[in-house]
């Protein structure tokens, strides 16, 4: 899809179980174009998108 003009989304969220992280990044047409979610056992969840048909 090119370059895209994104904000940066980061959070973390805690529970007495542990913790999560995401790191978003999100541009007004598309919407979210990519995540990194990193969940308490360590394992991980990649989304990006790669392309529209709209």
């Amino acid at each position: 899809m090119g370059t895209l003009s994104c904000v940066k989304v980061e959070a973390v969220a805690k529970s007495r179980i542990g913790k999560t992280y995401l790191t978003a990044y999100y541009n007004d047409t598309y919407g979210f174009v990519k995540m990194d979610n990193t969940n308490i056992d360590g394992s991980r969840l990649l989304v990006d998108l790669v392309g529209t048909n709209f």
